[in-house]
């Protein structure tokens, strides 16, 4: 039965955005793969010491600290993998994004597993909410945002690891291991080391008076782990934090401003509601609150290790998994395990009022949870990955177009291209990848170190540090916003408005010049 389950929503978590296979290349994906083509072993090696992608987001960038503390090796070795052995078929690199995603559906599941001892339904229609949720959608489908779900698996399996050491007595340097390898995906997973110390002040072994040996043994490896990591990225940026290695306001009063926010988000609309109906993000919150508030009177008949798991996969799940992402910018897709822990916390109050008694049968429980995960998550999750599609798919035709139009002229020539289309909120098209995609590998023309080719829409980003031409040797107009499809632009300029306070009618291209450079 566990096996069967399990194969079952690895299925299904590999079938959610199985319609993103045949995506192209978007935004920042040219960037990060031109950063290691034709370098030797030497420098993937050296990257367990330097930045990310070399110099690729040093030079050019929006922001001058852009892409100056990114120590992330182990997301570049993977691209590397996948380059090596699928070249530029973008098949290949969903494939690999897809296989980490249902590795991270089956972690959630183990999990659930151990938090609900004895309800199996319960646990498996947890974890299928979890991997419905729309906040993969921005995860999965984007070739570059595979740190997310690298982090988010080798954290969970850290964590999983703890909970197996704990609970059944395995070796604690599993836990270690793992969050060696989720810190080398992306600094973020930090938030795991706060993760374990809240699990073990929930459960009151970090009391006064208790034994440290249990402690000593579990954080002894992870404490070897963190100077190994930090004095890497010492070498890597000159200091811990990376950038200008000035402190940020992680801890200040500044940071609480950012959980209305994230709280805010969650009823997003185009994130989380009946196919983006406006009121279905209401009813995900009656949803999700009426077992919270049923929890209240019924208190005194749940068991002490469920109050305490409900203390930790509650607020202090919440508070260590956000922490970090306080003093950054805000982005959904920064929100993967937060939203996991409110999933697990809502399988956990249920567990709970099922052993109350508040609650008659598990399967019906589980399947009440399963049926409103999939009516309110399912339809924006698809939503948005047919945006990936429909936008990737752009950027592989405006990509051949320019290929086109320049392919005949000589070495040196001036290309001006116009009107090219920019997008910064999912699904990130970021016109300005159009120029990286003019190089090698993704094509052999290399144009884009043959030519010399303009972005007028932002000038910056047209990677060359020479005076700009007076008279071009050829023109291309790419047709802006209108080379997307409508309903792509039209829910882009619904978000912006929102976002930016633009009037009805107002182009987005007339908003904030510092969101769209």
């Amino acid at each position: 039965m566990r096996i069967r389950s399990g194969v079952a929503l690895a299925l299904v978590a590999s079938l959610l955005y199985a319609a993103n296979l045949g995506d192209y290349f978007i935004g920042d994906d040219f960037d990060l793969v031109g950063s290691f083509h034709g370098k030797p072993a030497s420098y993937l090696v050296g990257l367990l010491w330097s930045n990310e992608s070399g110099e690729a987001w040093k030079s050019w960038g929006i922001d001058p600290a852009l892409g100056r503390g990114y120590l992330r090796p182990l997301k570049i070795w993977l691209l590397a993998a996948d380059a090596a052995l699928w070249g530029t078929h973008p098949l290949g690199w969903h494939l690999t994004s897809t296989a980490v995603f249902a590795a991270v559906a089956l972690l959630i599941l183990a999990i659930l597993r151990r938090a609900l001892p004895g309800r199996p339904a319960l646990a498996l229609a947890g974890a299928f909410a979890a991997v419905a949720h729309p906040v993969f959608s921005e995860v999965v489908p984007f070739i570059t945002a595979r740190e997310e779900l690298l982090s988010i698996a080798l954290g969970l399996a850290s964590f999983l690891a703890f909970l197996r050491h704990r609970e059944d007595g395995r070796s604690p340097l599993a836990v270690a291991g793992w969050l060696a390898l989720a810190l080398l995906a992306k600094e973020s997973s930090l938030a795991f080391v706060g993760l374990l110390l809240g699990h073990d002040l929930a459960h009151g072994r970090l009391a006064p008076g208790r034994p440290l040996r249990p402690l000593v043994r579990v954080y002894g490896p992870v404490a070897l782990v963190l100077a190994a990591y930090f004095a890497l990225r010492w070498l890597a940026f000159g200091n811990f934090a990376g950038g200008s290695g000035e402190p940020t306001w992680f801890f200040s009063g500044r940071a609480l401003a950012y959980y209305p926010r994230f709280f805010g988000s969650l009823g997003d609309p185009t994130l989380l509601s009946l196919g983006g109906l406006p009121g279905g993000a209401w009813l995900a919150a009656a949803l999700a609150a009426g077992p919270v508030v049923a929890l209240a009177p019924a208190w005194s008949r749940i068991a002490p290790r469920r109050r305490r798991d409900l203390l930790f996969y509650g607020p202090l799940w919440c508070l260590g998994s956000t922490a970090l992402y306080t003093g950054v910018y805000f982005a959904t897709r920064h929100h993967v395990l937060p939203v996991v822990g409110l999933v697990l916390f809502l399988g956990v109050a249920l567990g709970a009022l099922l052993d109350a008694g508040v609650l008659a049968r598990e399967r019906r429980a589980a399947a009440a949870l399963a049926a409103a995960a999939g009516l309110l998550f399912l339809p924006p999750s698809f939503t948005t990955g047919l945006e990936w599609r429909a936008a990737s798919r752009s950027v592989s035709r405006l990509r051949a177009e320019i290929e086109r139009g320049a392919a005949d002229l000589p070495d040196g020539s001036r290309v001006f291209v116009g009107d090219v289309p920019q997008l910064v909120l999912p699904p990130f098209y970021f016109g300005w990848g159009l120029l990286s995609a003019l190089r090698q590998p993704f094509t052999p023309s290399d144009l884009a170190d043959r030519l010399l080719v303009v972005n007028p829409r932002n000038l910056g980003l047209t990677r060359v540090r020479i005076p700009l031409p007076e008279r071009y040797d050829r023109t291309l107009q790419l047709g802006g916003h209108a080379a997307l499809p409508l309903w792509i632009r039209e829910r882009y300029e619904r978000r912006l408005a929102r976002d930016l306070g633009l009037h009805p009618g107002r182009s987005a291209d007339e908003g904030s010049p510092r969101r769209l450079q």
